[in-house]
């Protein structure tokens, strides 16, 4: 399965492009600008981290589904202010490698792992994640729980949400087939994907389809300068093809699975939910039957992300009227207002409140 952006409502999108001339359009899409950050080096493949201000606990901003590093430009900046806090692009996307495959969330929470430790960043992080990055960073913590002082799901994906997935809308758990989930592969096993000419071909279709990427609110609150390397990043043809994420199903039925056996899989982290309340608009063109459907999606979604404020006996949740799904773009102030209350309860060993 190939995603590039999910919107809340499940349907896989076009990750928004530059409003800019049509020769600084063309330049951003032949020439890859500098990273923000530095390349590492995970064992076999690199992936792109960004790291600025100093302090502990170090701050991990981890991206949503199709989303990149770019996107905390406007959240980053003032939490560093206060400690060390990076980002970084998942593999494939932006300035990473392309990864070895299957793509699971098992690999991606291993491969954040790697990469702080091969960068120098020791000690316990505060993982922040956005969307389906809320579904890595739980696995993260499932994996690596000594590695980790605090959580924040920012309107963050259920393992039990429905979605737009292979042609309809499903909750993609069900799907789950009785495969094991391999075991992250790094070295000599971390064998490097080539898409073919044809997966290449198909990507590079179904993009102009959809039409040129375009910069389209609430991307468009990012500085210029960013805007033009989110298009550029946006506009790769080669990398994304070669990724495959065959085992999503399985992964979302396992955490399922386990919140039965245990429904505080976090423990006692420090866990902050942050909800994202502002109402979503009605697609154009439905019928009456999908606007129900709709509408029951999205009460279903608001009530299992106030569940997930029940996986650890150390949490709190709370909600912003005055935003959709992308927090980091539509509120920064009021989320960084809050990582922050985070921070200061995780320095002083205190509960969330």
């Amino acid at each position: 399965m190939l995603i590039r952006r999910v919107s809340q409502w499940g349907v896989a999108v076009l990750a928004p492009a530059l409003a800019c001339s049509p020769k600084m359009a063309q330049r951003s899409l032949n020439q890859a600008p500098s990273p923000t950050g530095q390349l590492v080096d995970i064992g076999g493949y690199r992936l792109h981290l960004y790291c600025i201000g100093i302090g502990t606990p170090t701050i991990v901003l981890i991206p949503g589904a199709g989303d990149y590093s770019l996107d905390w430009a406007l959240v980053q900046p003032a939490l560093s202010k206060q400690t060390r806090t990076c980002s970084y692009d998942r593999a494939g996307y932006a300035w990473s490698d392309v990864g070895p495959n299957p793509r699971t969330m098992r690999q991606e929470a291993a491969e954040v792992r790697r990469l702080l430790e091969k960068a120098g960043i020791r000690g316990p992080v505060l993982l922040v994640g956005h969307s389906l990055g809320g579904l890595i960073a739980r696995v993260y913590a499932r994996e690596y729980p000594d590695a980790v002082t605090g959580i924040a799901l920012v309107d963050a994906t259920s393992e039990d949400t429905q979605l737009y997935y292979r042609g309809k809308i499903v909750r993609i758990r069900e799907s789950a087939s009785a495969r094991p989930v391999p075991a992250p592969r790094f070295g000599s096993g971390a064998k490097q994907p080539a898409a073919s000419a044809k997966e290449i071909s198909e990507f590079a279709e179904m993009q102009r389809s959809m039409g040129k990427p375009s910069i389209e609110p609430p991307y468009d609150r990012l500085p210029p300068n960013v805007q033009r390397t989110r298009l550029w990043a946006e506009s790769d043809t080669t990398k994304r093809p070669a990724m495959h994420e065959d085992f999503w199903p399985e992964e979302l039925q396992a955490m399922h699975d386990e919140r039965i056996r245990n429904p505080q899989p976090l423990r006692n982290i420090p866990l902050l939910i942050l909800i994202a309340s502002r109402a979503e608009p009605m697609p154009q063109g439905m019928t009456r039957a999908d606007i129900d459907q709709f509408d029951e999606v999205m009460r279903e979604k608001r009530r299992q992300k106030e569940e997930l404020v029940l996986l650890s006996n150390n949490s709190i949740a709370v909600n912003d009227p005055q935003s959709g799904h992308n927090i980091q773009l539509e509120d920064p102030a009021w989320l960084t207002a809050m990582l922050l209350r985070e921070l200061d309860t995780v320095r002083r060993h205190l509960k969330l409140k």
